[in-house]
């Protein structure tokens, strides 16, 4: 669903943010980081993106969270 949001809406950031949210929760988490990317490039005030972004990185976000 996610990935047709971005599909149709390609310069929204809130598509790559949730995308990212949906790929991290299914353990991709290679996926997630280039849709939070993205999702930063359209919108660097996104604070969800980076704080996810960044809980990442350190390893503190997972699929579980």
């Amino acid at each position: 669903m996610f990935r047709a949001y971005v599909d149709l809406y390609p310069e929204s950031w809130n598509a790559y943010d949730s995308l990212g949210e949906g790929l991290l929760a299914i353990g991709d988490t290679d996926g997630a980081v280039a849709m939070y990317e993205k999702s930063l490039a359209l919108n660097p005030e996104n604070t969800n993106g980076r704080d996810v972004l960044a809980r990442i990185r350190s390893g503190g976000a997972t699929a579980a969270q």
